[in-house]
């Protein structure tokens, strides 16, 4: 559930929930961040905390294509990657609790909804802005979109990434 809430509402909270309780402290399970980043090949980011937000955290559209693309190979991620809501059961002290993501290209109700995007991942910080990263399933291959620093909206530079994608793969 902490990864739902962190995959489908960004909660900072969950993340770090989740790192207090896999490492010692955060400061630990930061490190392991930066290392588990340089093992997969991601040469240009470094963290500094469990979700990513605080200035100070550095990376690419290539290292996040690299991390996101990792985290897509594991389907039961995948599956709440392509969610715009997650049912939080209930508990002791609330009933079940239903979390939306501000994700509307997954929201088949909203009017940025994109048929093409299997899955998507969105991020606000006050440095990197609107950022985004998206996967299309398309002709059998798994094709990646990342947007960093969006101006306007990322929805719809993901779509015109997308859209060039299709055009150089039938080529």
């Amino acid at each position: 559930d902490a990864i739902a809430a962190m995959f489908v509402k960004g909660a900072v909270d969950a993340a770090n929930v989740i790192a207090e309780n896999v490492s010692a402290n955060k400061a630990e399970f930061v490190e392991v961040m930066n290392m588990t980043a340089k093992n997969l090949g991601m040469q240009n980011t470094h963290f500094v905390d469990p979700a990513g937000i605080l200035d100070g955290n550095e990376s690419t559209a290539l290292d996040m294509a690299i991390l996101y693309a990792k985290i897509c190979e594991r389907p039961e991620l995948l599956e709440l990657l392509a969610l715009s809501s997650y049912v939080l059961p209930p508990v002791e002290r609330r009933e079940r609790l239903i979390i939306y993501s501000k994700n509307t290209q997954l929201s088949k109700e909203s009017a940025s909804f994109n048929g093409d995007v299997a899955a998507s991942r969105m991020a606000y910080t006050s440095n990197s802005k609107y950022c985004i990263a998206s996967l299309m399933n398309y002709n059998n291959n798994k094709i990646i979109a990342v947007v960093l620093k969006a101006e306007g909206s990322q929805f719809s530079d993901t779509r015109k990434l997308l859209e060039f994608a299709k055009v150089a793969a039938a080529e």
